[in-house]
């Protein structure tokens, strides 16, 4: 009898051997340069100003206008004599008393005028500008917004600048977009 002989496969249908798995080499990266960081932005160009609105023209008749400007010049005299007096006032009580109550009441009422003073001295300036914006052609345009101030308003407070909205928003502190540096240097002085 003939021996069996043993199968031998061919190489092709032999299973393949056993290979470890690799891992999958990674493509070199190049190291990423360091994060720049951005410039800090100026504080003033924060807030951006919206583009200046176009050139208001306020038409008031002319004698209307000669009004204002009397009723304007008549205030500013009165103004002019109060704080001449208030001045004189205060020049006089300058060390006249030798009672220490009598100056101490002396000193309150040196005080109480120069506060005084201050007001009115303030409303001159008002005025006068006022009078400035007659002269200029800008008379009756806020000084805020570039609108139109109420007539009615101007009769009752000719050296208003500012229409009654804004006037409302200055006073509830509201940032206004158009306010300019003028008026903010004035609401700096308020708080001295």
């Amino acid at each position: 009898m003939a021996t069996p002989r043993k199968q031998t496969r061919s190489a092709a249908a032999r299973p393949a051997a056993k290979t470890k798995p690799t891992k999958p080499t990674k493509a070199a990266v190049a190291p990423k340069p360091p994060a720049a960081k951005p410039a800090a932005a100026p504080k003033s160009a924060a807030v951006a100003k919206p583009p200046a609105p176009k050139p208001v023209t306020v038409t008031f008749e002319p004698e209307w206008l000669d009004g204002i400007r009397q009723m304007l010049l008549q205030r500013r005299d009165q103004i002019n004599n109060v704080v001449r007096a208030s001045r004189d006032q205060l020049a006089a009580n300058d060390g006249e008393s030798s009672d220490l109550a009598d100056r101490a009441s002396d000193g309150f009422e040196d005080e109480l005028t120069a506060g005084l003073l201050s007001i009115e001295a303030a409303q001159l300036e008002e005025v006068e500008t006022a009078i400035e914006r007659l002269e200029n052609g800008v008379y009756g345009l806020c000084t805020t917004c570039g609108k139109p101030i109420p007539k009615k308003r101007l009769e009752i407070l000719p050296f208003a600048k500012r229409c009654m909205k804004c006037e409302d928003e200055k006073a509830r502190n509201i940032p206004h977009a158009d306010d300019d540096e003028a008026d903010d240097e004035e609401d700096d002085a308020d708080t001295d």
